[in-house]
Formats: structure tokens, sequence, C-alpha cells
């Protein structure tokens, strides 16, 4: 049977599927990304990508000893992060992920290059761009690498970690897409372009920046080596990578004009599509395939607060009990969630506990304690909530009283899927129905129909997908 090929090359795994021309999941391989490298400074993400690609090649190979007859191969992966690239496309260094912190580090005198980089380029000017910069930005990453231009020596090309991949994969120099384009910080979203002006006034490198070309377009073929490697056909169409959160949004939302997306993992983010390019305090404006836009509102923290509260409990259990494991108590703090009325008795938490995009600084807080409402049900479920309620706050900053025309959630993500409760409170908060994606590898599942479109297994995005289904139903 021909089938499309989707690979995800995640922060901490890397999975790659196996799609019918029905649209049916054929095969599902998953493989952790243990590429992080150990030993940096405080606040540094680094993570090493000949291990990434060591990975990516046991992903494909396995898929290639049960699927013989593949149309294309579509790719998708972490966003923002930057690696630097010889002449021969190899890397010159580490990937520096999204999760780097050395942007926010201050400099002799006090001042962060982030903090420069606002100073040389007047608010209004990032407009265009769709985001601000933040710590993690392949644009932050290239100016504070650029004000010693020896850190650049011998680089002849920045590229995203699965726009290398691509690359690799086809034996060719990177390009990029508009939608990791526009998550570099410093890609004129509006005009589809690098931004010049941006670029001449932080004095980065432009020549160091990849093509851009159309998200999913073909690129290339896979080569006789990788074709060795992993068992696939030689010659494959390999196609452009796409941004990690737009393919998320192509896996998951069957009919975009009315839905929202509501997604959990270690981060949060809700996005919606817009059928021009337009901008809203608080959010950004990304690319989505094909010449539309989406806005999304990004939170640092998402599952990860839970993970927080966990960590905490367990602390604070030790002296007195020992340490249970994580999962016994991650189950018994939803069950007493799930327990505790709504609204925590009152309890309320801010989950920002690692900044914002635009406030790196800001920290979380309860509020409301009183003296006999700090208890460890109302604390899970303020704190499930807290989760949400920063989502939900981009929503209502944007679409406030208005009529809206989305008339249901998309709930996607490890923490959606783990934790029941986050349904019911989505739901609530919205007062919209909530579903959830019949499969859960929703990225490399929207790379592998943007792939379809592309080597022309399906018409266009619309018709690929009507193959989105879904496994849950929560009402409002």
């Amino acid at each position: 049977m021909k089938a499309i090929l989707g690979l995800d090359i995640g922060t901490t795994t890397i999975c790659g599927v196996g799609v019918s021309t029905s649209g049916e999941l054929l095969v599902s391989v998953e493989r952790p990304n243990d590429s992080a490298v150990a030993g940096l400074p405080t606040g540094r993400a680094e993570q090493d990508p000949r291990r990434i690609r060591e990975r990516v090649l046991e992903v494909l190979a396995e898929l290639g000893g049960r699927i013989s007859d593949v149309a294309g191969i579509g790719i998708t992966g972490q966003m923002h992060g930057m690696m630097c690239l010889d002449e021969g496309a190899e890397p010159l260094g580490n990937l520096v992920t999204w999760q780097d912190g050395r942007c926010l580090e201050p400099d002799a005198h006090g001042r962060s290059s982030l903090e420069q980089m606002r100073i040389l380029v007047p608010a209004r000017v990032w407009d265009g761009c769709g985001c601000l910069p933040a710590s993690g930005f392949m644009g932050s990453t290239l100016f504070w690498l650029s004000r010693d231009r020896a850190a650049l020596r011998g680089v002849v090309r920045v590229s995203f970690a699965a726009d290398w991949i691509a690359g690799s994969l086809t034996e060719q120099m990177p390009v990029t897409d508009p939608s990791h384009a526009g998550s570099a910080g410093v890609f004129n979203l509006a005009a589809m372009g690098w931004h010049r002006r941006i670029c001449e006034a932080l004095d980065l490198p432009v020549e160091l920046l990849p093509p851009v070309r159309e998200s999913g377009e073909v690129i290339g073929r896979l080569s006789a080596a990788t074709a060795r490697a992993t068992g696939l056909p030689a010659g494959t169409p390999v196609c452009n990578a796409i941004g990690d959160n737009q393919a998320s949004v192509l896996g998951s939302i069957a009919q975009m004009d009315n839905s929202v997306l509501v997604n959990l993992g270690t981060g949060g983010q809700i996005s919606w599509a817009i059928p021009a390019f337009s901008r809203a305090e608080g959010m950004e404006t990304r690319y989505l395939p094909m010449t539309r836009y989406m806005l999304v509102g990004a939170s640092l923290c998402g599952g990860r607060a839970l993970a927080w509260l966990n960590d905490v409990v367990r602390e604070w259990i030790a002296p007195f009990a020992g340490v249970p494991d994580r999962e016994t108590v991650y189950a018994r703090l939803v069950g007493l969630a799930s327990l505790a009325p709504g609204g925590a008795g009152g309890l309320t938490a801010r989950t920002t506990l690692a900044g914002t995009r635009a406030d790196p600084l800001l920290r979380g807080s309860f509020e409301g304690v009183s003296l006999d409402n700090f208890k460890l049900g109302n604390v899970a479920r303020a704190v499930l909530e807290g989760i949400i309620e920063e989502l939900c706050a981009f929503y209502r900053a944007s679409v406030g009283e208005r009529d809206s025309d989305h008339t249901v959630v998309v709930a996607s993500g490890n923490a959606v899927r783990k934790n029941p409760l986050f349904r019911e409170i989505i739901s609530s908060r919205f007062g919209l129905p909530v579903v959830v994606p019949k499969h859960r590898e929703e990225a490399s599942f929207g790379a592998a129909l943007l792939a379809g479109v592309s080597t022309g297994v399906w018409p266009d995005l619309g018709t690929a997908g009507q193959h989105v289904g879904y496994a849950a139903h929560t009402p409002p």
C-alpha cells in the first residue's frame, strides 16, 4: 500500500508515521531525542545535531522496514532554535534550542542582548514579523553570536533543526519555509521576506540566513546514501519542513474556519486560523500553509506547571514518608483535583512560573488563600485551571465578547490525553464542546498530510484535512 511518511523532530522525542492515501495511520515509530548537551552554564540549552540525525535515521529505517511504497516524506520539528553550518552543510557546534536563555544574560553593562535588540529596533517595526524577539529565537541567537564575528568564522548558513534534516536526507544545503522563518523573529511575515530594516539595525549577517520556499514544497529526493541507511527507496520526494505548531494544526483540525486549537505539552499554545495577516496584542501571528495565517498565544509552562507541582509535593513529602514515584503522585493530584470544586474554593493560580514571551522575568503566584482552602486538591485544581486560564486570556483579549465563528475547541497534546479533567476545564472556560484528535502524533500526521498535498496524493489541504478524526468529545 502506498503511504506518505511524516517525521516530527521534537525537543524530547522523534516520531515518524506512515499514512495511507486513504488517510489511515498505518504505523507509528518513536525514539527519545537524547541529544541534549550536558554540562552547560545555567540557562543554556543545546542539542547535538549529529545525534538527532542518528535518531532520525533509526526512525526512518524502522518505517522503511514496514512500508516499501512511499509517495513522499513530510518533515516538521521544534521551532525557533538555530545551528551553524559549514560549506558542506555539516554542523559547526551544537543546535541552540528554543529553550536557551543566553540572550537574557546581562553583559558587562548589565544589559542583555535581547534588551539591546529591542532598543536598536523601534517596537512598531517588529509588528511585521508577527512577534517580538525572544531568547532562543534564531534572530536573537544570531545577534548574540554576531557581536563577535570570530564566532561565525567558517559559517556559510544558519539553519533550523528540521530544515537541516531535510537537507541532510537530500544531500543539499538546507532552505527554510515561512513558518520556521517567521519563528526567527527577524522575518517580515507581512511581506514574506527577511526583514531588511531589522537585520540592518542589528547588523546581522543576512547572507547566512536560509532561502525561503513554500511549506511542504518538494525540495529534493532521498539520496542513495540515505536510502541505504534506511531501506527507503532512493529518489523518494522529500518535502520542505514546516514548524511543529503549524503541523499540529494541520494534523488536528478538520475544519479550519470554526475551530480553536488548544495544545498542551511541556508548554501550551492556543491557535486559530485567520484569513489575512493581522496583529493582536500579546499574541504572535504565524504563517499557515498555504497563504493563510493564524494567531497564536503561547504559555511557557503549560503542562510543565503540573510537573512542577508534582516535584514540589514529592519534595515536601520526602522528609516524612520517603519519596513516592512521579506517576503515583500525578495520579493522586489529578484525583484530588477532580474532587475539588470548580474555582478551587476561591483559590487561583497564575502559572507563569517561567515568565512569558513578553516578560521573561514574570513569575507565578497563588491568590485567594484562606485559612480553609489551601488544600492539596484545591491547589492541584487551581494549577490546572490556571494553565487553561492563561491560554483562554489570549482568546478573550482578541475575540472579546463579540460573536465568533468558532463552534468547537480541539484539544491536543500529551497533557490533555493523560488528564480528562483538562478537557472539562477547557470546555467550561470556552463554553464550547471539546474534541480530541484520534491520532496522538498530531505534528507528524500533519506533516504527512501536507506532503501528500505537495506530491499529488490529495488536491488540497481541505481535502487532506478530511482525514483528521476525533476520538473523544466533551460537551459544554
